[in-house]
């Protein structure tokens, strides 16, 4: 059988080539124009999406994932602790209908641009905001956060639309638009690594450790940032007190066999002594120190395990005087030798007051006493009188704190079950106020004391989210009150990692919870900074106000250092000008108020 020839010049070959070239060019024009349609429209959908997460002129910033991200975290940081609804959430339909539209893109891609996966870039975008959602886990610290994986999947979408495009679009479908970020107040910085700021000082000096008791001073002046470094020696017993830090140095060798013992406060040494070291094999815990400087004497209380609590007066070194000491409390019976008592001191216009407790075996109770030290060559002492009842806390240990004042010196007792405040006026301790634990969280009984105009601030050292907030004033009728504050609504992400300080010899010290600091301005507003993994906000507490206002995001550590966290963060205020001093690794950034916090500024 002889095979068919094709007859080239046969009307119907031409039909049928003209056939089978009209279809390719059909299909190939339709493929085109789908494709443009696919792109355009996701280019449109794209810059929605962008504009709805990043702002109005988030396009641009859609190409850059650093500043992307920046971008991601201020508006994070600008949002309510509260779980609630925010800007992110309103993104999600945007951004699942990007990726539901992507498979048309890759579906009718054009043969001119490069083989792309929009649809599965765009759906990996969508999946990671939807699990975001609420991002008030990144707003309270947690330094996991997905806003690094959302800027990058946002650059690598991005990317793919582009290269599946051939011509660019500025069109953008209607939606929202996210808010425009509050921006973080400007700080000063001091380029020094592990400084830890401690409540002690003004906005204009405060004093800093390097880790404790490694001490320095940080001056404010002319809008810079000066260090003085302190003491670099091997305290082994050592304790931060009102006027500054107190430290024992064991010295070897010595020919009187005393060791010397400093007192350092913000403007540098205020004066040292010898006394007889602890035994060198006691646990440093088991040390209770206090010291206060009056007339050239550091009068210096201080309660050793095993012993009884001791108030000395030591004249400073190089001055004439003898050193005295008085026993507070008779010495502990076999049993308790193993118990640590507390001690305080502070000096006031009529002498020294000294604090100390006495465990009772009969009972478990812990009584605390105080008593007054006149002056003269000799410690000589003799009680103060409680106007009320005994002061008796019950707890393995009571912590002390005093506080003195214009109206007076108030001292403070805290124990894992109960506070307890007071005011010293006329020789006699008038009650303030009690606070009883009523949950099944202890209370801290390891303080920080803040003494203002308008009255004291106190709050737990180790575990402040647990204890109470609390303020004690002396009303217009001359009587001292003390009131519990609004709890702070600072809960902490699960995943957040403990709060970890370096101790003097190197090793980590993990604390039960980030820190809280707390500070009294003139007109009676409380002001608060809590540090919680990257972030540290302050809120305020307007005097006669029954709750917190929302609270500001004053520094990101992990704005510009992705994976940083902060080491910590504490307030200063005169009444008037309040500073917040935040540590990193790597800098410690200081900022200004001078309307209670309602705005800040460089110093």
């Amino acid at each position: 059988m002889r095979a068919r020839r094709w007859n080239l010049g046969s009307a119907q070959t031409w039909f049928a080539v003209a056939a089978i070239a009209t279809f390719v060019y059909g299909v190939e024009s339709w493929r085109r124009r789908a494709s443009a349609r696919a792109s355009t429209g996701e280019q449109a959908r794209l810059h929605a999406a962008v504009t709805c997460l990043l702002g109005a002129d988030g396009v641009p910033l859609a190409y850059r994932p650093g500043e992307a991200r920046a971008r991601l975290r201020a508006l994070a940081m600008d949002t309510s602790l509260t779980p609630s609804p925010t800007w992110i959430d309103r993104c999600v339909p945007l951004l699942r209908d990007l990726a539901v539209h992507g498979a048309e893109v890759d579906v009718t891609q054009d043969l001119r641009s490069a083989p792309t996966a929009v649809a599965r870039h765009a759906r990996e975008l969508a999946l990671a905001t939807a699990r975001v959602g609420l991002v008030w886990e990144v707003r309270a610290g947690g330094p996991d956060s997905d806003m690094d994986h959302i800027a990058e999947l946002l650059v690598r979408t991005t990317t793919e639309i582009d290269l599946a495009s051939v011509t660019p679009t500025t069109d953008a479908m209607k939606g929202p638009r996210a808010p425009v970020p509050r921006p973080m107040p400007p700080m000063l910085t001091l380029a020094t690594g592990g400084l830890l700021p401690l409540p002690v000082g003004t906005p204009e000096r405060f004093l800093v450790g390097a880790p404790l008791p490694l001490l320095s001073t940080v001056s404010v002046r002319a809008g810079a940032l000066a260090i003085t470094p302190g003491p670099n020696d091997d305290a082994r017993w050592w304790r931060v007190v009102p006027q500054g830090l107190v430290r024992v140095v064991a010295e070897e060798g010595a020919h009187d066999g005393l060791a010397p013992v400093y007192l350092d406060a913000v403007d540098g040494p205020v004066g040292s002594a010898r006394i007889a070291a602890p035994p060198p094999t006691l646990d440093p815990r088991a040390v209770a120190l206090d010291a206060v400087a009056r007339d050239n004497v550091l009068w210096l209380a201080e309660a050793v395990r095993g012993q009884s609590p001791v108030l000395a007066r030591l004249p400073f070194e190089h001055t004439h005087g003898v050193a005295t000491a008085a026993r507070l409390s008779p010495p502990p019976t076999p049993e308790m030798e193993r118990v640590d008592e507390e001690v305080a001191v502070t000096a006031d216009a009529r002498g020294v007051l000294a604090a100390f407790t006495r465990h009772l075996p009969s009972s478990g109770a812990v009584d605390v006493r105080l008593v007054r030290a006149s002056g003269g060559e000799r410690a000589a002492v003799h009680d103060v009188t409680f106007a009320g009842d005994a002061w008796q806390l019950s707890g393995r240990k009571v912590g002390l704190s005093f506080c003195t004042s214009r109206v007076g010196t108030w001292l403070f007792a805290a124990s894992g079950d109960a506070w307890r405040a007071g005011l010293v006026r006329d020789g006699t301790v008038i009650d303030a106020g009690t606070v009883i634990r009523s949950g099944t969280r202890r209370f801290d009984d390891a303080t920080t004391v803040r003494c203002g105009p308008q009255g004291v601030v106190v709050y737990g050292r180790e575990r402040p989210r647990g204890s109470p907030l609390w303020r004690c004033a002396v009303g217009e009728s001359g009587v001292p009150r003390c009131g519990v504050l609004p709890a702070l609504p600072s809960e902490q992400p699960r995943d957040l990692p403990p709060w970890t300080t370096f101790t003097p010899r190197g090793e980590r010290r993990a604390h039960a919870e980030w820190p809280f600091a707390l500070a009294l301005t003139t007109r009676g507003t409380v002001l608060a900074a809590r540090a919680s993994g990257t972030v540290v906000a302050v809120a305020r507490l307007p005097a006669g106000a029954t709750a917190w206002e929302t609270e500001r995001v004053v520094f990101d550590a992990s704005g510009d250092a992705p994976g940083a966290t902060v080491l910590g963060a504490e307030l200063y205020t005169d009444g008037v000008r309040t500073l917040v001093a935040v540590s990193r690794a790597q800098d410690l950034r200081v900022s200004r108020s001078d309307d209670e916090g309602a705005t800040w500024h460089l110093p």
